[in-house]
């Protein structure tokens, strides 16, 4: 089954607070392998903007620390699964536990 996960960027880090990133990589996952890399700037943060263009460039999944309620709906309706209360971790690292479905997620740290 193919997944294609997106997760906002700090450096090569979950970037904790959705709507601050300013680079997100897309990562094609085939048969539990990074099979594709894919980091695209972020367009300006505005209410909806993110959400719907994580759904447009394909995403099945998104990974993040927290965001606004209004951004889980949108994804959600446009049917991708949202990970809320990831860890600051380097990327590798993250898509390295959501394939053994061992990624530990908490609250969402967003309070809006």
């Amino acid at each position: 089954m193919k997944q294609i996960i997106a997760i906002p960027l700090n450096g090569t880090n979950l970037e904790p607070h959705f709507g601050h990133a300013k680079t997100f990589i897309f990562l094609t996952i085939e048969n539990e392998m990074i099979a594709q890399k894919d980091i695209k700037p972020a367009p300006k943060h505005e209410p909806g903007v993110l959400p719907k263009w994580i759904a447009e460039n394909g995403a099945t999944d998104v990974i993040v620390g927290g965001m606004g309620q209004q951004a889980v709906n949108i994804l959600k309706s446009n049917g991708v699964n949202v990970h809320l209360g990831a860890a600051a971790l380097p990327y590798e690292e993250i898509v390295k536990q959501f394939v053994s479905n061992t990624l530990e997620t908490s609250e969402n740290s967003c309070t809006h």
